[in-house]
């Protein structure tokens, strides 16, 4: 059984000149930007009536009218794993994640997640109107190793998403990848969106994508192979492995990689 909902707004001055996603978003929406980005694809979004594009940038004053239905979210369950905790205070907590976990539940797999252990530890996370991710702020892949940052209260999930959205928050990772990009230090642009072929990957395409930017440094060479530092300048999904494998240099141990 799907929820009708129905989410109301009127812009004010302080938030005049933002694009309308991105306004709903920070006005508490209470979904996903994917989703809302549909919902605007969709005509379901109205202001002062009338349906607008994503490129649309809200004015003082703008009534904000949005109906759409959703499924009633499942019920995540806390589970008794172990993690590797950081640091912790009464806003954040950072967990050095294992491989092989999934930090999320997700569709099919509600168990066992980086979540479901950290409503164990913690008792309560905030959502903000997302039940599937509660105090989620970025992500890691499945099989990616690596410190993940975690909300415990709604201002800081607030506050953290907002600096992730501004690029305030720096991440860097650590890889080893096949050969050697060209450069000691370089940029790699593409834009990156689901294959055409096989709707579950990501790669490099001009077809329905969105600009990507991955900035890496050079730290070691090997006869085959090279330890570099990386830096998301955005963060689509699977952004690293998609570039680096774009280039020739895939990542060793991507599992992704054919």
């Amino acid at each position: 059984m799907l929820i009708e909902k129905k989410f109301e707004r009127t812009v004010a001055e302080k938030q005049r000149g933002r694009r309308i996603d991105h306004y709903l978003i920070s006005a508490g929406i209470g979904v996903s930007r994917s989703l809302t980005q549909k919902l605007i694809e969709k005509g379901n979004v109205l202001v002062n009536g009338h349906p607008v594009k994503r490129a649309y940038r809200v004015k003082t004053g703008d009534h904000i009218e949005v109906s759409f239905e959703l499924a009633p979210a499942p019920q995540i369950k806390p589970e008794n794993i172990p993690l590797k905790i950081i640091y912790e205070d009464e806003d954040i907590i950072v967990v050095d994640k294992e491989k092989g976990m999934v930090v999320h539940p997700a569709r099919g797999n509600f168990e066992h997640t980086m979540v479901n252990a950290l409503l164990y530890h913690c008792g309560n996370l905030p959502t903000l109107g997302d039940k599937i991710r509660p105090g989620v702020v970025h992500r890691l892949d499945k099989d990616t190793t690596g410190l993940i940052l975690f909300a415990k209260t709604d201002y800081a999930l607030s506050a953290l998403s907002r600096a992730l959205e501004r690029r305030e928050i720096k991440k860097r990772y650590d890889v080893i990848c096949w050969g050697y990009p060209g450069l000691n230090r370089g940029m790699i642009e593409a834009p990156i969106g689901r294959s055409g072929l096989d709707r579950k990957k990501m790669v490099v395409t001009p077809l329905s994508s969105k600009p990507a930017t991955t900035k890496f440094y050079v730290i070691e060479r090997f006869p085959i192979a090279t330890y570099l530092k990386v830096y998301l300048i955005t963060g689509r999904t699977h952004q690293i492995r998609v570039h680096f494998k774009h280039i020739g240099c895939p990542i060793v141990g991507d599992s992704e990689d054919d």
